[in-house]
């Protein structure tokens, strides 16, 4: 059965060999699993867990959900599902951005890299196949760079990318996306960085979610888009980012300090959305199709710079 909200498509590329092949999964794994993290977990326990996290074994597995990339408000969403060297455990680690709209504008629901290149490269995703670029003038390179560098080199696409910390494979390493969201969970970068794969580069598409009842659809996602535009919280998330979050935990009683010791900072005033906003005349951006704009674009030093974010403001500062 083909479900709608799908491809039904999942790219498999092996960096040892250069190959890459469209991958139609069994309509049981959309049926159980849904998609995102799910599916991505059951491929991976059906590939079977890798003894090292470091691995040509240990595959990167890009997945989305059955409503990434369409109208629906805040559908930015994808997640890579990976052997994480942090823990040695399976992790899901989730983005937004535009990373997962745009693998789904290619009409694929996934990406699963396997095997480790000789040198240096990166993958240039198409609908059919995956193409297989040198990137050793790349490796070095930060993220900033890497990115810009690849966007000129191919204009209008997304990239997914690490630095220099993945390329060590340092155990905590993001990728980085769109130049201000990070995979930022479990490593995903230092795997990336064990298989020689600098970036990820995705080339813009036409294709369209498909939708099974596309009224009721549309419908649906009107009131979705009226009940969000309205909602105070949204208004607030705006103007204060995920920051408004420090206030709030102090209120309450759950911001970390001094490694969880404590629930409450005597200088949280200093790490309020209000004391950042005025620190570094932020911006608000939004990630795909999404009217929240929680993100913040931030100037300081004559640096122009993305956040910060709640966990990044506890966790270095009251913590």
């Amino acid at each position: 059965m083909n479900y709608a909200g799908y491809f039904h498509r999942l790219l498999l590329v092996d960096l040892a060999s250069g190959t890459s092949k469209v991958w139609t999964p069994p309509a049981e794994l959309w049926e159980r699993f849904l998609g995102g993290k799910g599916a991505g977990l059951k491929i991976l326990y059906d590939l079977g867990l890798p003894g090292d996290p470091f691995s040509p074994e240990n595959p990167l597995i890009f997945m989305t959900g059955p409503v990434t990339g369409s109208p629906i408000p805040t559908s930015a969403r994808s997640c890579v599902v990976f052997l994480s060297p942090l823990t040695n455990s399976a992790v899901d680690s989730h983005a937004g951005g535009h990373f997962g709209p745009a693998l789904r504008r290619l009409g694929l629901d996934g990406l699963i890299i396997l095997g480790r290149a000789e040198k240096p490269v990166y993958l240039e995703i198409r609908p059919d196949r995956a193409l297989v670029h040198p990137a050793e003038a790349l490796w070095g390179q930060g993220i900033f760079a890497t990115e810009r560098a690849l966007k000129e080199r191919h204009p209008g696409a997304e990239v997914a990318s690490i630095g220099p910390a993945g390329e060590r494979r340092v155990r905590f390493a993001c990728i980085g996306t769109g130049l201000w969201r990070q995979f930022g969970r479990g490593g995903a970068g230092a795997v990336m960085g064990a298989k020689n794969l600098k970036a990820l580069v995705v080339p813009p598409g036409n294709e369209k979610v498909p939708i099974a009842d596309e009224q009721s659809f549309h419908a649906l996602n009107r009131k979705l888009v009226e009940d969000l535009l309205a909602h105070p919280m949204r208004k607030k998330r705006e103007e204060l980012g995920t920051t408004m979050w420090i206030r709030l935990a102090q209120e309450a009683g759950f911001l970390p300090t001094r490694n969880f010791r404590e629930c409450r900072f005597e200088g949280f005033e200093g790490i309020t959305s209000q004391a950042m906003q005025r620190e570094l005349s932020w911006e608000p951006r939004g990630c795909f199709n999404c009217p929240i704009r929680c993100g913040k674009r931030a100037r300081f030093d004559g640096l122009e710079l993305e956040g910060p974010e709640y966990e990044t403001t506890a966790f270095l500062g009251a913590n």
